[in-house]
């Protein structure tokens, strides 16, 4: 494979500013559909495309179309395209009429709403729970309390609840499309009992409300005898028990049984024949209801998604023409096929008709403005392939192209180490493109860390937004922030490292008009470990001080038997003059400043060198990077290292009981249950090691041998490095501000235990946020905004540009989220390679021996976890090619591989803060 040379052709593009932006927002149901979609076209197009779907609910989403209490101008949309579950009212759409919008209603799917229960199935007949309309509606008007109800004992004659069992009814909270429908469709097959329909309704006070589908779907699977309402997907992925629902023909049957027999389309093609469903997308489709129609097997609640699309278009220049291409794309045969694949029925063929008449009812720019309509290749056209207004399948994106290869390299990989060069090789290939770039550089450890929130603000972001960061050590990411070789103008937007710029090098910046501002935002703890037979430590562990440290590292202590040892060991046995194998990191690296500047300050009578680099004695052993320093303690005994101590707990490694200060022998783990961590960091402000003004000289700061019982003695500070002066870095400074106010949050912190770090104690987070109120930032006057975060839906204000909403995703993030699910719920290891074989299609057949099935299961495993990371990492690929071209390598003085390491990243999660903070929790008004 050349790789390599495809490496190189796909380094940076430059950003453009011609980039066709199309945004979206409306019902959660089909948003994962869209985002897929949305990540073929940005691959696939030729000019710079970025697309963004915002999942608020369809109540919303007709909100923002409407954009009746728009700043921007009344009846202005907030978005190029809504979508919703429910039709606009009558009045509402009366109302766009009236102020000159057509709206367009394209329905484009079919997805069928169950009711769930948790009734034991011991006391269930073996034909399920049935129930009709008028049972169902006299539960949820608790008529009907108990489950041994005349009226269902009738139904359900083998049906056996204790006597007097209560009901627990669930219901939706806020407005939601699914409410919307079962009482459409519980007016509809029962009106003589049930009256109310909409997507609010009034509940008896005895019924339970419970907010968004998620907390429907775990309410009702954790509280026995219960019974609510979902989507009929969301509650079967959820292991949930469905009622066996009767229909207008008499048929009792579950929603699975009836999309077996074709039963939710039907719904469709009746609703047609009725006249139900108008065949004039610009008509009136408020009283669409495709519930309880006709026939054998047909399903009674069946709910339609729509797009809401303004008919005129002319004003669109760009976004218009996509948006008949992104709309004609979901009504084609593939966009139909994806819909399964998100639990969606594709719709039938006279409804796609009239979807497809929107398409040639929108009045579009002329294409001799420019604006051409976009076309599709799939099988090569020659030449005509190469057109800027094409969505080519010859074109993808690395996201897309990386995953398949995954999948066929798990088939065909004859070993795991393999198939791990080949995804290194691969890792290599990345995309770059957006409007708003940001790149750092700097320490390997919070690197992951950094990854994630990137990954989440490229996806939440309106404007296309490209957040790059280069994991080259904490000495490269100074060097790179000074640009000393580069006229003082920094190679990066912002710097990081887990030691501070020196006073020279400050004074330095200073001199030359740049104001640095150290960011501390994490601790992280340091250790020895060790390989010592088990059979031989005492039952307490190896205890060790920094005098004996220091002595074994200076070569003066080199066996485990030394007397120095065996004295606060009293219980230890090892072999005779046993040899003490010593491993130091070579090259800069700032764990080596980290446990020289402890050494220095614990025993200063024996160790008196502190640096990232310094003379070891020649009998020690050189190791280069973290990955290296773990594998070999690991794979010798009787050896000792330092490295970060998470890494270390990871890779299994025995570490060494530390004594701190106070005279308390104790692991890293143990301090770290104590508080031991962050309390050197609150030890170092009181003390006045800390600065408080992030512009002072942070050269001196040393947050080891702090005092305290518990304190962990070894604590490292990761920084961000930044300008101070933002005001003519643009865009770029408004997101580097937005960026390191996600990572001081309180989301962002918690972030932070996923990758081995311990969160910075208020007092430091307050140091840190005073440079956030230093910073110098472009004018909001001259359009350089400050970014917003929205978690809780927050109508019209969540679309607008500058917004990181939890209401956006991209598709690469949801897949992620559901491979991490099914690794979680996954019992064994059979059960995981099962999974993993429906998902790719590709594994071959039964292995020759035991062994090679073990090693197959490991390989898969492996790979999973591949998978998730490196959709992560190619996020910061196309910087390091970036800085290769601007600049020549760095002077031999610089380490070029300063805390390397393994890279492995999990996949992303989102958060649960309200407004103000980024999160994906919150009120959605839909399923």
């Amino acid at each position: 494979m050349k790789l390599a040379a495809l490496a190189i052709a796909l380094s940076c593009t430059n950003v453009q500013a011609n980039d066709i932006i199309l945004d979206g927002s409306g019902t959660t149901n089909p948003s994962k559909f869209y985002w897929e979609i949305m990540s073929l076209f940005e691959a696939r197009a030729k000019p710079p495309v970025k697309m963004t779907y915002r999942g608020v609910g369809s109540s919303i989403g007709q909100y923002e179309f409407m954009g009746e209490e728009n700043p921007a101008g009344a009846y202005v949309s907030y978005n190029d395209f809504g979508s919703g579950d429910m039709p606009f009212s009558t009045e509402d759409r009366q109302t766009l009429l009236d102020n000159g919008v057509t709206v367009l209603h394209v329905p484009f799917n079919l997805g069928a709403m169950s009711f769930f229960h948790n009734v034991p199935d011991s006391t269930l007949p073996s034909t399920g729970l049935n129930l009709d309309a008028c049972i169902i509606a006299d539960i949820f008007n608790a008529v009907i309390t108990t489950w041994d109800h005349d009226d269902i004992m009738a139904i359900n004659p083998d049906f056996s609840p204790p006597s007097g069992q209560p009901i627990v009814v669930y219901h939706r909270t806020h407005g939601s499309s699914t409410t919307k429908g079962i009482t459409q469709y519980l007016a509809a097959a029962c009106p003589e009992k049930w009256t109310q329909v909409g997507s609010t309704i009034d509940w008896p006070d005895v019924t339970v409300a419970v907010e968004g589908s998620g907390e429907m779907s775990s309410m009702i699977d954790a509280t026995e005898y219960s019974i609510g309402y979902i989507d009929s997907g969301h509650g079967r992925d959820d292991g949930l028990t469905e009622v066996e629902l009767k229909n207008l023909y008499g048929t009792y049957q579950s929603s699975a049984e009836a999309i077996a027999q074709g039963g939710v389309q039907a719904a469709a093609e009746e609703a047609i024949a009725l006249g139900v469903l108008p065949t004039d997308p610009s008509a009136d489709f408020n009283n669409v209801s495709l519930h309880n129609m006709p026939g054998q097997y047909t399903w009674p609640i069946v709910a339609v998604s729509y797009l809401y699309v303004n008919q005129n278009q002319l004003d669109s220049e760009s976004k218009g023409p996509l948006l008949y291409a992104f709309i004609k794309y979901i009504l084609s045969e593939d966009g139909q096929a994806l819909l399964g694949d998100y639990n969606f029925e594709a719709a039938p063929a006279d409804m796609l008709d009239i979807s497809r008449a929107a398409l040639d009812m929108m009045d579009l720019p002329l294409a001799s403005d420019d604006y051409p309509k976009w076309t599709f290749e799939s099988n090569t056209t020659e030449g005509g392939g190469q057109e800027d207004y094409v969505i080519s399948a010859k074109r993808r994106s690395w996201f897309e192209y990386e995953l398949g290869e995954i999948e066929s390299e798990m088939a065909t990989a004859d070993d795991l180490a393999t198939l791990e060069a080949t995804v290194d090789e691969l890792a290599a290939l990345v995309r770059s493109s957006g409007l708003i770039a940001l790149d750092g550089s700097g320490t390997t450890n919070p690197s992951k860390f950094y990854w994630d929130i990137m990954s989440l603000f490229e996806a939440r972001a309106k404007p296309p937004v490209k957040m790059t960061y280069r994991a080259v050590g904490s000495s490269t990411g100074q060097y790179e922030f000074m640009g000393e070789d580069n006229g003082y103008v920094s190679y990066s937007d912002f710097g990081s490292g887990d030691m501070p710029f020196s006073t020279e090098d400050r004074q330095t910046l200073l001199d030359n008009g740049v104001t640095v501002l150290h960011v501390p935002f994490n601790l992280g703890a340091m250790s020895f470990f060790h390989n010592v037979p088990d059979s031989t430590l005492p039952s307490t562990g190896l205890n060790l001080d920094a005098c004996i440290i220091a002595d074994i590292f200076n070569a003066v202590i080199t066996t485990w038997d030394h007397d120095d040892i065996m004295a606060i060991n009293p219980n230890f046995s090892p072999p005779s003059g046993q040899p003490i194998v010593v491993y130091h990191r070579t090259y800069g690296s700032s764990t080596t400043k980290g446990i020289t500047q402890y050494l220095a300050a614990a025993c200063p009578e024996k160790w008196t060198q502190v640096g990232s680099t310094i003379e070891w004695p020649e009998v020690t052993v050189a190791i280069e990077g973290s990955g290296e320093m773990s594998s070999s303690i690991s794979s010798t005994e009787y050896s000792i290292g330092y490295i970060d101590s998470g890494h270390g707990h990871d890779d299994g490694l025995s570490e060494v009981e530390l004594k701190n200060l106070y005279g308390t022998y104790q692991s890293s783990s143990e301090s770290i249950a104590q508080g031991g961590v962050q309390a050197a960091a609150e030890e170092a402000i009181a003390e006045g090691v800390l600065p408080t003004d992030p512009s002072a000289d942070f050269a001196d700061v040393s947050l080891h041998n702090m005092p305290g019982q518990y304190t962990w003695p070894i604590v490292a500070v990761s920084y961000l490095y930044v300008n101070r002066d933002q005001s003519g870095s643009g865009e770029k400074g408004a997101l580097l501000y937005a960026f390191i106010k996600y990572i001081l949050s309180e989301d962002g912190q918690a972030l932070l235990s996923d990758y081995n770090f311990e969160s910075a104690p208020k007092d430091m987070l307050d140091i840190s946020r005073a440079a956030l109120d230093m910073m110098v930032l472009p004018s909001a006057e001259d359009g350089y905004p400050k970014w917003k975060f929205e978690s809780n839906t927050t109508e019209g204000g969540g679309q607008e540009d500058y917004v990181i909403s939890g209401k956006r995703r991209s598709w690469f993030e949801y897949e992620l989220g559901e491979i991490e699910s099914e690794m979680a719920l996954a019992e064994d290891l059979d059960a995981l390679e099962e999974k993993v074989d429906a998902m790719t299609c590709s594994c071959s057949g039964e292995d020759d021996d035991d062994h090679d099935k073990d090693r197959k299961k490991i390989g898969l495993i492996g790979v999973l976890a591949l998978v998730i990371a490196l959709i992560a990492l190619g996020v910061a690929t196309a910087a390091f090619l970036k800085v290769q071209a601007l600049a020549a390598p760095p002077p031999a003085r610089v380490p070029a591989n300063e805390d390397a390491g393994e890279i492995c990243l999990p996949a992303i999660k989102p958060s649960t803060q309200g407004y103000g903070d980024l999160g994906a929790s919150g009120n959605n008004n839909d399923v």
